[in-house]
Parts: C-alpha cells; structure tokens; sequence
C-alpha cells in the first residue's frame, strides 16, 4: 500500500470490515499481490482478486514458491546483480530434483 507509508500490509477478506483488497487494487493501492489462498471462500475470494489485479495491470503471485523466486530476483537486483539469464520455476525445481 502506497498511502500510508507501509511496505507491505494485511488487509481484510473481501467483505470484512475495512477497505479490502477489492478496493485498495481499484483506487491503485496496491502494487503487488501475493494471494495464497486457504479456507472457506478461498476459490471465489482468489478468483475476484486475480481479475481485479489484471484488469488493473497488477501483479498477482499465487504460490509460495513464486513469492520466494520474487523475492530472490528483487534481492538480487538490490545488491547490483544484473539479468544474466531467466528460468522458469519448473526448470529450476526439476534441475534440483
């Protein structure tokens, strides 16, 4: 979330009370989503997410293990490191397997 200073925010489930993540996406509030979703309502409640975040052009990582490539990829980029070459997340894990 942008507005309030914070890098990174929970926000409320669809319908809880607050602004949720419906809205903040709307008014572009949100930069990045990581949405790995669990419990009741989680297939609607992902489904309603992922296409607000494309119709607003915003990025949605919906496992934990592309969080992780993510974040991997933002450190990098943070201590100087240039894009030598990309993978894939299933070339990555079958070449360790």
């Amino acid at each position: 979330m942008r507005n309030n200073g914070l890098l990174a925010a929970v926000v409320p489930k669809i319908g809880e009370n607050g602004e949720d993540v419906l809205g903040l996406i709307e008014r572009g509030g949100v930069d990045l989503i990581v949405n790995t979703p669990w419990g009741r309502g989680a297939r609607t409640d992902g489904y309603l997410i992922r296409r607000k975040a494309l119709m607003h052009g915003v990025p949605c990582i919906t496992t934990l293990a592309a969080a992780a490539a993510a974040i991997q990829g933002v450190e990098s980029r943070i201590r100087g490191g240039g894009v030598e070459r990309v993978n894939s997340l299933q070339g990555l894990y079958a070449a360790k397997a």
